[in-house]
């Protein structure tokens, strides 16, 4: 989120984005998307924020913000912004069923549909455990929408929501 990091850029992936190296043993990867300005944004600075990844030479300073630690894979994702809000700890997603957040979307896969939810972590809807497949087939990146907090695992720290 809002801490600056500073790295080395260790190489560059057209279809991927920018491999940064930040002192840790974790793959860190800057991408090309409108997370790399620190989470969804507009269409503009979604291009801005590519144009500005791709233009990344190997063995670059650049300082980055961590947006996203997936601790199944030891992966990181990092942004060239801060994120506009503080994010919440993974330990403090009440993952009860019943706690409703609006998050945004991020992207889409054949197999569901990930979230913004706020925390380093991002959120899985799954397309298999949908019931509005109509609902789910409408949604579209940086829309904002009700999920319900469903589970998260202790050992991955993947979170599933549902509609």
């Amino acid at each position: 989120g809002r801490t600056p990091y500073q790295g080395i850029v260790e190489s560059v992936d057209p279809n991927i984005g920018a491999f940064i190296d930040v002192g840790c043993e974790a793959s860190v990867v800057l991408p090309l998307s409108g997370e790399a300005y620190g989470g969804t944004t507009s269409d503009v600075e979604s291009k801005a924020a590519e144009e500005e990844v791709r233009e990344l030479q190997v063995g670059q300073e650049v300082t980055v913000y961590v947006i996203v630690q997936t601790r199944h894979n030891n992966k990181v994702t990092v942004s060239l912004k801060p994120t506009p809000k503080k994010l919440i700890p993974w330990e403090a997603m009440v993952c009860d069923g019943q706690t409703k957040i609006k998050a945004t979307v991020l992207n889409r896969t054949e197999w569901g549909t990930f979230f913004d939810i706020g925390c380093a972590q991002r959120g899985l809807l799954s397309a298999r455990e949908v019931d509005n497949k109509a609902l789910y087939d409408s949604l579209e990146y940086g829309q904002k929408v009700p999920v319900y907090l469903h589970t998260k695992c202790r050992r991955t720290g993947k979170i599933s929501l549902r509609l």
